[in-house]
């Protein structure tokens, strides 16, 4: 009765605020993880992605629906989450085991390993509180990691510390998903076609995409520029490079695909784009080592204040490798049915074995605030035949020059 004339009284001081408001986080969907397995999970800030980790872990009940775990659980949701700031880094190391159900003696034998693996060093007896945030990041993903465990949640843990840490997770993550279950909520495209086998695409909640990661990064890309752009997608998914091209010169290219899959605003469309020898002659191969020139030529179907192109080399598990943007203000204005051209010179560099794309795009307006008229997923396609055995991301590729025209 209490509560009733409480509510009543609320009801009468606040006759315009939102009763019993239910807000549906994660909406049914059905999922199956194998061991041996890394599911990436992507989407937009808000989309469900952590809730849905929160109720694998146990931390989040369901409101309906049973999720079923075959194993021991170890999760790293919120960063840093159970440590203790007022313990040192070793306490907080004993906690995490505790919390897992390990003895004294399961921890003792571990402790090194994860004391080795933190990099924290002597500072593993200070206060979490003296730590720095990557500090805090690396003991607790090293405690995480390393010990005992089946299925292993982690929500961009990749996003605090710095580059040569993370890197020696990811190293240390490949071995470790061959034997365990995975699941990873990651923005970075890079992180998930690296370590991933599989991936989905939550959206408000539902499931609209599952499949491989190269695929669902393309969609991801186009998911978070439709939040703040009104464009439209064409095109068929991601092809495979046809059979009778995959014999010959080191690094044989494929002609220009217009049809291939692109999402935009529709202000403008790539007509052309090509790998052109020092004299302008097209080019029906490269290779890696030598100088070439990566020819685009787009037109707007309606004005575009300071257009820029801008292209992206992509491996063939999807990673980003390398690529760059012409300089926005080069041309003021393009005018409705104008023509551009952006020439890229630079050195290709040596690639491992396997299938690529080049992704192109036209953007007007300065980079911070451009919006994007068309996004060619894989315009260019090549094949390197007799490459290195390399592995990793090339970053900060040298432009030798970038030229921007306007076409008469």
């Amino acid at each position: 009765c209490c509560s009733t004339r409480r509510e009543m009284f609320c009801d009468l001081l606040f006759p315009f605020r939102f009763k019993n408001r239910r807000f549906t986080a994660v909406h049914p969907l059905s999922l199956q993880v194998r061991r041996g397995e890394c599911l990436g999970i992507m989407g937009v800030n808000g989309s469900g992605k952590s809730t849905l980790l929160q109720m694998i872990a146990g931390t989040v009940c369901p409101t309906s629906g049973q999720i079923w775990a075959d194993g021991k659980i170890a999760s790293l949701l919120e960063l840093g989450s159970w440590i203790n700031a007022t313990e040192t880094g070793r306490e907080n190391i004993y906690t995490a085991g505790y919390i897992r159900g390990l003895t004294k003696k399961q921890i003792d034998e571990q402790l090194p390993e994860i004391i080795e693996f933190s990099e924290i060093g002597e500072f593993i007896d200070q206060p979490v509180s003296t730590y720095s945030t990557g500090m805090v990041m690396r003991l607790a993903f090293s405690a995480c990691i390393k010990m005992e465990t089946d299925i292993l949640l982690l929500d961009e843990v990749f996003a605090v510390g710095d580059a040569r840490f993370a890197q020696k997770c990811i190293a240390f993550l490949r071995e470790y998903i061959r034997s365990r279950t995975v699941l990873l909520v990651s923005h970075d495209v890079n992180i998930i076609t690296m370590l991933c086998s599989r991936t989905i695409l939550l959206d408000h909640g539902r499931l609209i995409a599952d499949g491989s990661p190269r695929v669902i990064s393309e969609r991801y890309l186009e998911l978070c520029y439709g939040e703040k752009q009104n464009v439209e997608v064409r095109g068929a998914e991601t092809a495979e490079i046809p059979e009778d091209c995959r014999k010959g010169e080191e690094i044989a290219v494929l002609p220009f695909d217009s049809s291939a899959r692109a999402f935009g605003e529709g202000g403008a469309a790539i007509e052309s784009a090509q790998f052109l020898a020092s004299d302008g002659t097209p080019l029906k191969s490269v290779r890696g080592g030598e100088s070439v020139r990566l020819a685009v030529r787009a037109r707007a179907l309606k004005p575009l204040d300071l257009p820029a192109i801008g292209f992206i080399v992509r491996a063939p598990d999807g990673q980003h490798l390398f690529g760059d943007t012409g300089t926005p203000g080069a041309i003021p204005q393009l005018p409705e049915g104008g023509v551009m051209e952006t020439v890229f010179d630079f050195v290709l560099p040596r690639l491992a074995n396997g299938n690529y794309s080049i992704g192109l795009s036209v953007s007007p307006g300065r980079l911070d605030e451009h919006h994007i008229q068309i996004w060619n997923h894989n315009a260019l396609q090549f094949q390197v035949q007799s490459g290195l055995p390399l592995q990793g991301v090339l970053l900060g590729l040298p432009m030798r020059s970038i030229t921007i025209s306007e076409c008469k």
